[in-house]
């Protein structure tokens, strides 16, 4: 379904720089105009590798081999954002003026206000929204689909407002210290290594925000991966817990 459009796009956006993304029977050849040029675009390589199987051998060279060509037909290749940064960024603001809790409304606006670098950040290396700007968009989507979600709760429900959008924003707070970026070259950090995203996410909102519930964003944070092998100490003990594991794996699944 997608596989023209997405070759068409990344010749659209590299014939320029040296690469072609060229079709042969049942395999794709990407074409360096020079040795080792597709090492170059390390992001680009990294999303490509880890995601659509494009591998390397010394006939074909780099190449996508089967089951990558039928996965880069059934999804639409991601390396920036849908929308502009700038709108992300009106977006974003607008769900943090929407928190009733005043004390937690100001620690958050002023937490973003002294880090910009979350508006850039990659919100990984290659899986999900690894590209400048992939954070802040993951972190959009999972709040507009988390309200929306609630919306369709019924009030005796208890599902608290403040907190779905406080764990949506916040849930993958600690990839601003886990991934650096080096022009669009996303490279790790040594939290990554020593702490990962959940335990630094943790230790920010512990010393920068100021919440009536903040164990209940801080168990949003420690849950939202749900398993210990997939990173979380414990699964979601509360209702907005389990709304943003889902919809933030849905956001990463999907739409990254």
């Amino acid at each position: 379904m997608y596989l023209e459009a997405n070759l068409a796009r990344l010749n659209s956006s590299f014939n320029s720089k040296g690469l072609e993304f060229k079709k042969e029977k049942n395999n794709i050849r990407i074409i360096e105009k020079k040795a080792y040029l597709f090492n170059e675009f390390t992001t680009l390589k990294n999303i490509l590798e880890k995601n659509f199987n494009v591998t390397y051998n010394s006939n074909m060279l780099w190449h996508f081999d089967s089951l990558g060509i039928e996965k880069l037909s059934s999804k639409k290749l991601k390396w920036e954002p849908t929308k502009d940064i700038a709108e992300l960024v009106i977006d974003f603001n607008k769900h943090l003026e929407s928190l009733d809790e005043t004390i937690l409304r100001d620690s958050m606006k002023s937490f973003f206000k002294n880090n910009k670098y979350f508006f850039k950040a990659p919100a990984a290396m290659s899986y999900h929204h690894a590209y400048v700007g992939g954070l802040l968009e993951h972190s959009v989507q999972t709040t507009n689909m988390a309200l929306a979600l609630r919306d369709n709760f019924l009030e005796d429900m208890n599902i608290n407002e403040d907190l779905v959008i406080a764990g949506a924003i916040l849930h993958d707070v600690g990839k601003i210290n886990c991934y650096q970026l080096n022009g669009d070259i996303i490279g790790k950090t040594r939290i990554y290594d020593i702490q990962y995203h959940i335990v630094n996410g943790i230790k920010i909102v512990s010393q920068n925000i100021v919440c009536s519930k903040l164990d209940d964003i801080i168990h949003i944070i420690a849950s939202h991966h749900c398993l210990k092998e997939w990173g979380s100490p414990i699964q979601p003990q509360t209702n907005e817990a389990w709304i943003i594991y889902n919809i933030e794996n849905l956001s990463a699944k999907i739409m990254g």
